[in-house]
């Protein structure tokens, strides 16, 4: 049998757009298969890695201390009083995370202020009259953080334990009800207590 121009004409066309229909087929598997795997890589990078908001210098953290719900004090932290503390670029989970660390709650972020909130049986400035974790009575003072701390162990601990007082003087003493607005009226007392 023999073929005229026109069936080998026919026959090449036909190859032609056979080959081009299956390498298209071919090419689109490919292309689809390579784009969900970008698709899976950022998926796993994007829930890897967020990016994280810089804060600017003119940024403000708000720490509050209350006490029974009463405000009784405000402080005001500047990011560059801030990066004594924290090393690096100082985003919001970076801070939230040191002032966690001193039992600070993170309230908002508004207005380049991050605002802090602390609940403290205790006033920032005064005097406490206490027990030390040795059981023996000393006066602490409060930071700013609602923290108690020993000025000065040499002169602020007796050499009083907490077994030589009544029962009612020593549940009074570990619960640091005893408060003083200064060193000196918490030094008498303490005096006066011991003796």
């Amino acid at each position: 049998m023999r073929f005229s121009k026109v069936d080998y004409f026919i026959i090449f066309t036909l190859s032609v757009v056979l080959i081009f229909a299956i390498s298209f087929n071919v090419a689109i598997k490919l292309i689809n298969r390579n784009a969900i795997k970008s698709n899976e890589n950022v998926d796993v990078l994007s829930k890897t890695r967020t990016v994280e908001r810089i804060l600017s210098e003119n940024s403000k953290i708000i720490l509050k201390l209350r006490n029974n719900n009463t405000e009784v004090s405000k402080l005001e932290v500047s990011l560059q009083e801030l990066k004594n503390f924290i090393a690096g670029d100082i985003t919001l989970n970076k801070v939230k995370e040191y002032y966690s660390k001193d039992n600070f709650e993170f309230v908002e972020e508004k207005q380049n202020e991050i605002l802090f909130v602390k609940d403290t049986p205790y006033v920032p400035g005064r005097y406490y009259i206490g027990v030390t974790d040795k059981d023996f009575i000393a006066v602490f003072k409060c930071d700013y953080y609602g923290n108690l701390y020993i000025e000065k162990p040499e002169e602020d601990i007796t050499d009083r334990n907490l077994e030589t007082f009544p029962e009612s003087a020593q549940k009074s003493l570990k619960e640091f009800k005893y408060e003083y607005e200064n060193k000196e009226e918490a030094l008498d007392e303490l005096m006066a207590i011991c003796s």
